[in-house]
């Protein structure tokens, strides 16, 4: 269960640093909002009103050239120079030119000049029509008479173009009020705008500078300084932030983390130091287990050879006893070369080779490549005094004991003690590798016997090392000893086979790297 307390972060949505972020963009969205619209606006009125003084200034003049061209293609009619249609297009021409104007004019309020205007063109047009009726049908009278009108009615026309070129100036003149009026609305609403985004301009960048990028980079350089050994509770000075938003939060959560890392740390360094010193107690344990029955069964023999025969013989295996006990004493809590192993091995073949004469026959076979590796001391002799104890030694003759080493390169290091084989990426990952192999032409081992000596094997160095029953009354301490000792020093890249055939052989085979650790003195081996 985790009991480690809860760090809480109280934090108001008003202060949250992205909330505040949020309403300064939204202001200045909404202020760039209103500037583009009121200059959309006031463009478009602008040009509205320019265009409508335009055209009421082209209808006006429009109107003042269109009654004199009426008067002159009428004169021309009658003397036939001009058609009735182009008089009849001219007049349709300045009644929409005079509608036109008057609409125009009277757009904010009625104008009474260019309404009269209107009215005396439309009179001007009928009575050019009736003019022209009356000169077809040839009534001259009546013609003439209306001629008269025409010209009436024309000068009404001119005095009254005056009127309403007043008007005309007069509306020019509130269209540039108009336009003086909306174009100083447009600069103060742009300036007090354009303020306000400048004034939350500065704002989002104080705050981006001083509420988010140097609070992080705080915590980067605090986060670099911790990798580079800072002690934590000078990490703590370093992160404790007071402003309560997301950037306080995240220090808080890193602090919090790191606490965590640090109490995890220390757990798992108490771990691997109890984990050692349980390793070192067992290995030294393991190693202090030396079965004694070969050092009274040789002393005995050596005792029974120098009472029957002469010296020479008595002082070569009382030399290769003492070789052997002098390596068990002085070397025994160490790690030795492979060489230093196979020379003590014959010291002890010395004086087994004297014990069995012709019964078994000794031999080893080790290249030069793979002597110079390093392996806890005593792994073949028990393993070969195995052989003879529980192999060959019940034979009266043919007896063979085989120890060989061999370098393999990249090769894979076979089947597991169990018998499996390696998976794929073991495998390939086993590139140079010693294998080790002791083995015997004695009895041999039933199917279940040899399942129970492989769970020894695999259970060898475990702690605490599991009880097996091998059912033969020994506890093996020879292959628990050697193999418990291979696999503190190699770990997991030790690979074991054991196989036997009843009355056919026993071989034990191990695989180790070439290269390793000195887990016990700190050199490489």
């Amino acid at each position: 269960m985790n009991n480690r307390p809860v760090t809480k972060h109280f934090s108001f949505p008003g202060k949250k640093l992205k909330n505040r972020i949020s309403l300064i963009l939204a202001g200045f969205f909404i202020s760039l909002a209103v500037l583009s619209t009121l200059q959309i606006y006031y463009v478009k009125n602008l040009k509205a009103a320019s265009q409508s003084v335009s055209r009421a200034t082209e209808h006006y003049n429009q109107i003042l050239a269109g009654t004199n061209e009426i008067s002159e293609a009428v004169d021309a009619f009658t003397y036939g120079y001009a058609a009735r249609e182009e008089i009849e297009e001219m007049c349709g021409t300045l009644t929409e030119n005079a509608e036109a104007f008057a609409q125009i004019m009277s757009t904010d309020q009625f104008d009474r000049p260019s309404f009269d205007l209107m009215q005396l063109t439309i009179t001007y047009v009928e009575s050019t029509e009736r003019r022209l009726l009356y000169f077809e049908q040839g009534e001259y009278d009546a013609c003439t008479k209306e001629a008269d009108n025409f010209r009436e009615i024309k000068s009404f026309i001119i005095r009254k173009f005056a009127e309403a070129d007043t008007s005309l100036r007069l509306y020019q003149k509130s269209i540039l009020e108009r336009n003086e009026r909306l174009s100083t609305i447009q600069r103060r609403v742009t300036f007090s705008v354009g303020l306000v985004m400048t004034v939350l301009f500065i704002y989002l960048a104080w705050l981006l500078f001083h509420r988010f990028l140097v609070p992080v980079d705080r915590i980067s350089t605090a986060v670099r300084q911790y990798h580079s050994g800072t002690d934590y509770e000078r990490l703590r000075g370093e992160l404790d932030f007071t402003q309560q938003d997301e950037i306080g939060t995240l220090a808080g959560d890193i602090l919090e983390m790191l606490r965590q890392l640090e109490e995890r740390a220390r757990i798992e360094q108490q771990k691997l130091h109890a984990e050692q010193m349980a390793k070192e107690a067992q290995l030294k344990f393991m190693q202090a287990r030396i079965n004694p029955h070969f050092l009274f069964n040789s002393l005995n023999m050596i005792g029974e050879t120098a009472y029957l025969e002469e010296a020479d013989q008595t002082s070569e295996l009382l030399e290769a006893l003492g070789s052997f006990l002098r390596y068990n004493l002085d070397q025994f809590s160490k790690v030795v070369t492979l060489r230093d192993e196979l020379e003590n091995l014959e010291a002890y073949l010395v004086i087994q080779r004297k014990r069995m004469g012709k019964r078994i026959d000794f031999s080893v076979d080790a290249q030069q490549e793979a002597q110079d590796i390093r392996v806890p001391c005593l792994i073949l002799q028990p393993l070969v005094e195995n052989a003879v104890m529980h192999g060959v030694g019940s034979l009266k003759s043919g007896g063979r004991v085989r120890v060989t080493v061999t370098c393999m390169h990249g090769e894979p290091a076979g089947r597991k003690a169990g018998g499996q084989t390696e998976d794929a990426s073991e495998s390939a990952a086993s590139e140079d590798r010693v294998c080790i192999c002791v083995s015997d032409n004695g009895k041999g081992m039933t199917p279940e016997k040899l399942e129970q000596v492989r769970q020894i094997v695999n259970m060898a160095g475990s702690s605490p090392a599991p009880a097996v029953d091998a059912g033969d009354g020994r506890d093996h301490i020879g292959i628990r000893n050697v193999f418990g000792r291979l696999r503190l020093y190699f770990g997991e890249r030790l690979k074991i086979e054991v196989e036997s055939d009843p009355g056919e052989c026993t071989y034990f085979k191990f695989f180790i790297p070439r290269e390793v650790r000195d887990v016990q003195n700190g050199r490489g081996g």
